[in-house]
């Protein structure tokens, strides 16, 4: 194949790419709709499955993907029978479907490459089921024959190992009718993906972004002009102030100056005023076009970035449509029944926007589900219906942002707890978790440690997720909120831009140098006397809207601020309050400039480790001004101080490294766990047995026990209630490591009262260390 042939090649994967995706969205959304729906639905929903098989058969056929069209064909062969009522529909049945959408997924993903011997293993074993449910008898298939029985006969015809048809999904059983009520009634009108009138054109996402990012660099030219006609500005008014104290100057001189003819004086002075008018009147007319022309030119570029900022919009269907799979395949695997309803897909958001926010908002949904969503039997006893219900509601407001707000019906978040969590980590203290409101703990779940899961696990219950959410929406320019009852429910909501916006942010003057700060995060900036400051544990803080906020030195914060400052001089002291995910910091700094728009440039490679700084802003002058990284400053912030007082910080070099006692009778486990916590920075004792271990905790002082369960002498499980029955011990933090991994087990861990429960069956290195932090 020669190079034009091999590049065709290419572009051919590439369109096949892009239309397999489209295909094998549709038939994952009418497979979901097709596990509620019955009746005439039921056809309807086949029929289009049926139809996306057959193309995205075709489509593989064209450009020799056989395994792809393998799979097509098989299961376009098992939908034959399903439109022709010579298969009997089960939830086993729609398992399969769902195994061959994951399994596209894999196959798409790895066009071009070899395929791996466990994909192609899924492959021939999929295949051989898809066959045998095309060649069973078709008067059985219609009564609801029983999968197993026919995959023990068809084994013996083709000689296939009791591996390839011993799977579940050959169980005899028959999905149950629905409620009419709880049917969707109108599904043909959504089903169906919508063929645009308008001519279209396919350009990467790439080329598109180019051409904003260059169009946004027209915002620094309209700042340049902006810059230029302000100058002129100030040399008009500059020039009338000349022309009035030349006029006054040369009057004085007249009257002192008796021998100079008075008639020429006055003709010179004449002259002189008609001179200056003309300037001024030539000033004038040139000041007037040029602020006409600003305003052109500004607005020319502001339409400009719209429409191309337009282009750059997608539906939310583009992404919601897979999330009902996601919901179903998620909901399955922990055993609970939970349906998914969206509304508002249709609503567009920039392209990059949705990239982003595509994870946080799946992480929420895990979270409804694995938290907050009760089983089908807890949900009983409740006197709730057994399968919950679970929103994601889309709107658009007025003020071009989006709103995106995920709820369940679950059994709510205890706000109590949450603020449990955070004084446990020691991110606020007791008398201050006193004071909040049910709404201020709520919003504690977005601090980084804190969690309300009573099992930590490879998957949950660090206290990480939701601030990592909490950030990834902030760096967006949007926030999340939260509102929880118990018994009830959750909700999230997230605020998002409909766009990517130009950079805006509040200019500060600080130490003989200027900073930007981000607009969405200034809460707002205040002028406040020292009379104003009150002491609060030792730290300097303004009291705003009834709430005590920390006052610190942007300048500190940043190391720049001279030792030598006296800030008792200052009359009035100029403030930034910054609010970044429900935390707030009272910044002082020397001037408050004003709010300006820009690019932000990043730093390039050479200075991508400069703290505190996230890049850079070029104003309409050339000047180069610091862009801050809030979520830092906050986190420095609050080691530093206004005054030159100085909270001492206690050294981690002189403080001596955390102790772990390790209990594993494996030999080889044993030093796998001594090697990767000492690596991490701990001193680490070990111990054979249970009874080893907890003579070691009776005579030394240990920050963390981390214990296998099947030990001799004495159990993990019983290492675990002596240590918890004992004075000195009952507080020591506690993670159990063990292949036992049955929820009976977790549960029995638990209950003998560990702190985290660490399964060796997917034991990762990192992950480990993760959960080691958190505990000490």
């Amino acid at each position: 194949m020669d190079k034009q042939q091999e590049a065709f090649y290419r572009e051919l994967l590439a369109d096949l790419k892009i239309e397999a995706a489209e295909h094998r969205d549709v038939f994952t959304k009418n497979l979901i709709a097709l596990e509620q729906a019955e009746g005439k639905d039921v056809q309807h929903l086949t029929e289009v499955m049926f139809r996306e098989m057959h193309s995205l058969k075709g489509a593989a056929r064209a450009v020799n993907l056989i395994e792809i069209e393998s799979l097509c064909q098989a299961t376009e062969s098992v939908m034959s029978q399903i439109k022709n009522k010579q298969l009997q529909i089960t939830p086993q049945l729609l398992d399969i479907f769902h195994e061959v959408v994951d399994l596209l997924d894999v196959l798409l993903r790895n066009i071009g490459q070899t395929l791996q011997d466990d994909t192609s293993y899924k492959l021939s074993s999929l295949l051989k089921r898809l066959n045998l449910i095309v060649d069973g008898d078709t008067e059985k298939k219609k009564k609801g024959f029983s999968f197993k029985d026919l995959a023990g006969k068809m084994s013996k015809d083709k000689g296939l190992s009791s591996e390839d048809v011993k799977d579940e999904s050959f169980k005899e059983e028959v999905r149950p009718p629905q409620k009419k009520e709880e049917t969707p009634s109108a599904l043909n009108s959504e089903l169906l993906p919508k063929h645009e009138k308008e001519e279209t054109v396919r350009i990467s996402t790439e080329r598109l972004g180019k051409i904003l990012r260059q169009a946004e660099e027209l915002i620094l030219a309209k700042a340049m002009l902006q810059d230029e006609f302000r100058k002129l500005d100030e040399l008009r008014e500059l020039h009338l102030e000349q022309a009035k104290h030349h006029d006054s100057f040369f009057k004085d001189q007249t009257k002192k100056n008796s021998r100079v003819d008075a008639g020429m004086l006055e003709a010179y002075s004449s002259q002189q005023q008609k001179n200056y008018a003309r300037i001024q009147k030539e000033f004038r007319a040139l000041g007037t076009g040029s602020q006409i022309k600003s305003r052109s030119i500004s607005r020319m570029i502001d339409d400009l970035l719209i429409d191309i900022r337009t282009t750059l919009l997608v539906p939310f269907t583009s992404f919601t449509d897979m999330l009902p799979k996601t919901v179903r395949d998620l909901s399955k695997s922990l055993g609970k029944s939970v349906i998914l309803k969206v509304s508002g897909s249709t609503i567009e958001i920039d392209r990059r926007i949705l990239e982003e926010i595509k994870d946080p908002i799946i992480h929420l949904i895990r979270n409804c589900i694995d938290h907050g969503i009760e089983s089908a039997e807890k949900r009983l006893e409740n006197s709730k219906p057994a399968q919950a219900e679970l929103k994601l509601s889309i709107s658009q407001t007025e003020d071009r942002r989006v709103t995106i707000q995920i709820s369940d019906d679950g059994a709510g978040i205890d706000a109590t707890k949450v603020s449990d969590s955070a004084v446990k980590n020691g991110l606020i203290n007791t008398d201050l978790a006193g004071k909040l409101n049910h709404s201020e703990r709520l919003n504690l779940i977005f601090r980084s440690g804190v969690s309300t899961s009573k099992e930590v696990t490879t998957m949950s219950g660090r206290g990480l997720g939701m601030a990592i959410v909490a950030e990834k929406v902030e760096g967006l320019g949007g926030k999340v909120m939260i509102d929880s009852t118990l018994g009830k429910g959750t909700s999230f909501t997230i605020s998002l831009p409909l766009t990517l916006t130009t950079f805006r942010g509040v200019m500060v003057r600080c130490c003989d140098q200027h900073f930007m700060v981000n607009t969405m995060v200034v809460e707002r900036v205040m002028r406040i006397d020292h009379s104003d400051l009150k002491m609060i544990n030792d730290r300097e803080a303004i009291v705003v809207d009834g709430e005590n906020v920390g006052l610190v030195s942007l300048g500190e914060t940043l190391n720049i601020t001279k030792p030598d400052v006296n800030r008792g001089m200052l009359q009035h002291l100029s403030v930034l309050l910054v609010n970044v995910a429900q935390k707030r910091l009272a910044f002082v700094v020397d001037e408050i400039k004003g709010e300006h728009e820009g690019i932000v440039k990043d730093l390039g490679p050479l200075l991508q480790n400069v703290k505190n700084i996230s890049g850079a802003v070029v104003l309409g002058d050339g000047k180069v001004v610091p862009v801050v990284n809030t979520r830092h400053l906050l986190n420095n912030g609050e080691k530093a101080s206004f005054y030159k007082y100085k909270i001492e910080q206690k050294d981690s070099a002189t403080r001596g490294r955390k102790k772990v006692l390790v209990a594993e009778d494996s030999l080889t486990s044993r030093s796998l766990l001594r090697n990767i916590l000492e690596v991490s920075g701990y001193e680490v004792k070990t111990a054979v047995d249970g009874a080893q271990a907890y003579e070691f905790l009776c005579k030394e002082s240990f920050d963390l026990l981390v214990s296998d369960i099947e030990m001799p002498n004495l159990n993990g499980i019983e290492l675990v209630k002596k240590v918890r029955v004992s004075e000195g011990l009952k507080s020591l933090p506690v993670m159990l490591i063990t292949s036992l991994d049955t929820p009976e087990d977790k549960q029995r861990g638990l209950e003998a009262g560990a702190d985290a429960y660490f399964v060796k069956s997917s034991f990762d290195q990192t992950n480990m260390v993760e959960i080691v932090k958190q505990l000490i």
